[in-house]
């Protein structure tokens, strides 16, 4: 969520999404001014730092942790899945339960489709003792 804010445009929509069929799944995006580099931000995901910032000294500075150990809560202590995209195909489903269907929580902004997106998609199995 932190990563949506940070990279929304003014006036955009940050749209969030939680379902529970057989796994948890919880997915954000909104409408950025530009497509992410989305391989960058799959290796802060796996290394914690960013490309160009590799050597010790500037890996201190924390840039890209929150989502390095995000990703490893996610992936080794609940065996799951965090995934980052970054375009305008991939968007939250409009899927609703009833009682949310009817329910608007605030007005809608610079709605276009082919706008890009920072889309995160974090999937948790569930296991049922």
């Amino acid at each position: 969520i932190g990563n949506a804010i940070q990279y929304a445009t003014p006036n955009s929509n940050i749209r969030a999404k939680l379902t529970l069929d057989d796994h948890l799944l919880f997915e954000v995006q909104n409408q950025i001014p530009n497509v992410l580099d989305t391989e960058e931000l799959n290796y802060l995901l796996r290394k914690g730092y960013k490309k160009e910032k590799s050597n010790e000294e500037k890996r201190l500075r924390n840039e890209g942790l929150g989502l390095y150990f995000v990703n490893k809560a996610v992936r080794n202590a609940f065996r799951g899945k965090l995934e980052i995209r970054s375009d305008y195909k991939k968007r939250i489903g409009s899927n609703q339960s009833p009682e949310y269907q009817t329910r608007t929580y605030s007005p809608e902004f610079n709605v276009q489709e082919n706008y890009p997106l920072f889309y995160a998609r974090v999937k948790i199995p569930l296991i049922v003792l």
